[in-house]
Order: structure tokens, then C-alpha cells, then sequence
């Protein structure tokens, strides 16, 4: 089996709702030959980018550094 490294931007494609979320899914299809990898700084990228989107959809925090104000203040969340 042949091997395709996929990075941050999509993952998160697959993830969240984006201009190229369509795309992501295409290439998954049409390449489901692959084995897919990824590396440990994408995972830690993605599970931030996913857990800004997440509260920021709840409205529990606004701009750039909302997260990690949340992240100083309540600690990561569970």
C-alpha cells in the first residue's frame, strides 16, 4: 500500500465546514487506495484549530487569543 502524508489544513477540511471541504472529500475517495499519515504537530494543530471553533461557535470566547485565555484561566478543557 503506498503512503500520502496529509497535513493540518486538511484535516480540517474533513472536519469543518470550508471552501474545501468538497475537495478533501474527493481526493479521500478517489485515493482510497492510500494509507493516509499524519504527524504528531498536525494532530496538536488540528485538535487546537477544532477547540478554537468549538468555543468560539458556543460564543464563549472572541479574537485571536480567546482560547488561550480560556485554556489560563479554566485550564484545557476535558
Amino acid at each position: 500500500m503506498r503512503l500520502a502524508y496529509i497535513d493540518t489544513s486538511f484535516i480540517l477540511s474533513i472536519l469543518l465546514e470550508t471552501e474545501k471541504s468538497g475537495l478533501a472529500e474527493q481526493i479521500l475517495e478517489a485515493h482510497s487506495d492510500l494509507q493516509f499519515m499524519i504527524s504528531g504537530i498536525a494532530v496538536n494543530e488540528t485538535l487546537y484549530v477544532a477547540t478554537y471553533e468549538y468555543y468560539k461557535q458556543k460564543g464563549m470566547i472572541r479574537g485571536r487569543y480567546g482560547l488561550r485565555k480560556l485554556i489560563a484561566k479554566q485550564g484545557y478543557p476535558k
